[in-house]
């Protein structure tokens, strides 16, 4: 999901079923204020969202680490976003080098984020199970 200054459609977005699903939201780097607080990630925690990955900025660091969802943003910024603004859904976004489509795998830990194009937590967790996936053709770490 693009948005710019503002997070104008995240609500209505989180209040679906995450099923699993991890919410991207580009900011485009963005540091003039917060795209996602505390009150957004909690309802994503509440509609079974594993997460969010923000090319910008959130707010409410303390709260969001309380909730069982996994955050990773650029930075935090107290500013409140706007709320004017036309989001664009279901778009690739692109930072820090890689491109992120709808539908793709995404794993963090605290040190990185890999994108893949396809799930690859079992290969993960038994190597021998599955090939190596090809790391120029389905996935990249940032």
């Amino acid at each position: 999901m693009h948005v710019l200054k503002h997070n104008v459609g995240e609500s209505e977005l989180l209040e679906t079923p995450g099923e699993g699903r991890v919410l991207v939201l580009d900011g485009r780097g963005s540091n003039r204020c917060a795209i996602m607080g505390g009150n957004l990630a909690e309802q994503a925690c509440r509609n079974d969202w594993a997460g969010a990955i923000v090319n910008g900025c959130v707010r409410d660091v303390d709260d969001i680490n309380t909730f069982a969802i996994g955050v990773r943003a650029l930075a935090s910024h107290p500013r409140y976003p706007g709320t004017d603004g036309v989001p664009e859904m279901h778009v690739d976004v692109e930072f820090a080098g890689a491109v992120t489509c709808d539908g793709e795998w995404l794993y963090t830990d605290t040190d990185n984020i890999i994108v893949c194009n396809k799930e690859i937590y079992g290969w993960l967790l038994h190597p021998s199970l599955h090939d190596a996936p090809s790391s120029s053709e389905n996935s990249f770490v940032f």
